[in-house]
């Protein structure tokens, strides 16, 4: 139903732009959400010949790339490097603007090949009508992009699922427990907060708590203090009740969209200070320390969940498409 509304939303305010079609790097739902505005004139690639086929065409175009991970082996990042030097090369005769979502700020997730990565970040940056950032906090970041640097953001999580096991699970595991921390995502070398579990769980003895932690079952084995379930698109909203904090950490300067669920769900946010994940926390007033998060009162507690409305209130997917020009 959420779904239906939002959808509904987004059709009678579709946005009117110059380009006879939009091609967006990506078919997740990411890059899904921000084409809803602009209904049939968007065109998802996710490979080069899916890329090629795209911009190759007469009429006025856009093509928004995204994030510049390196390909499986040299060879094809090579390739895929050089599609994109000509893409951007050759833009104006094929009528095509070039933009950037850069979702990592500091460095892509997968950098195998380090000067492939740096030549595909200089040459779609130089070709690049706008940057954009997926927060305003992180444009002092970018000083070198200035000035075709320009916030966007994302939207609210609408599309979650649940089974109905799994409600009951958590519900019957949040008994057992003086605070449960959800701590689920994608799986990689720039995502901390798996690795720091136990650091949570030796701050809370220290106050002579218990904690409980539920993850995703294709990260850990089975043990006392963790539940593993198997919902890849999670409604957090629907456990919030059982859930007290949602635990992130990334090593980069990026937004992690656990940070929209969790403020759509009102679960407040924990992360470590000496990361940018924290500062993000720290400047919306959305969540806490590790430190600080088990020893905050119900104030400091409702005060986060209100602070999270108000990061809301002006989010949403149509961010893009109203930047898009």
């Amino acid at each position: 139903m959420k779904t239906e509304i939002i959808n509904e939303h987004l059709k009678r305010n579709n946005l009117e732009i110059s380009y006879s079609k939009v091609i967006i790097q990506g078919s997740d739902f990411k890059a899904k959400a921000w084409m809803q505005p602009l209904e049939s004139k968007a065109v998802h690639f996710n490979n080069i010949r899916s890329l090629l086929l795209a911009v190759i065409s007469y009429n006025r175009k856009c093509c928004i790339f995204r994030y510049l991970n390196s390909e499986s082996n040299f060879f094809k990042d090579l390739i895929y490097t050089f599609v994109i030097c000509l893409v951007c090369l050759f833009r104006k005769l094929l009528r095509l603007d070039i933009y950037w979502i850069l979702h990592n700020v500091d460095k892509e997730t997968k950098d195998l090949y380090p000067q492939l990565t740096k030549i595909k970040r200089k040459v779609i940056s130089l070709s690049a009508k706008k940057i954009f950032v997926t927060d305003s906090l992180f444009l002092k970041e970018c000083s070198m992009y200035f000035p075709k640097v320009f916030p966007i953001s994302f939207g609210p999580k609408y599309n979650g699922v649940i089974k109905n096991e799994t409600i009951i699970d958590v519900q019957r595991f949040s008994e057992k427990f003086d605070f449960v921390i959800l701590c689920l995502g994608a799986v990689g070398p720039k995502y901390l907060h798996y690795d720091k579990l136990e650091f949570l769980e030796k701050i809370v003895a220290r106050h002579n708590k218990k904690v409980g932690f539920v993850v995703s079952k294709d990260i850990f084995s089975p043990s006392e203090n963790m539940l593993l379930i198997d919902e890849p698109n999670l409604d957090e909203s629907v456990i919030k009740s059982y859930i007290d904090g949602i635990y992130r950490i990334n090593d980069d300067i990026s937004m992690p969209y656990t940070v929209y669920a969790a403020c759509s769900a009102g679960i407040p946010l924990i992360s470590n200070v000496e990361y940018w994940t924290f500062k993000i926390l720290q400047e919306y007033g959305i969540g806490f320390s590790e430190e600080a998060f088990f020893t905050a009162n119900e104030k400091q507690i409702n005060d986060v969940k209100k602070n999270m409305d108000v990061f809301l209130s002006n989010k949403n997917w149509q961010s893009l498409a109203k930047n898009l020009s």
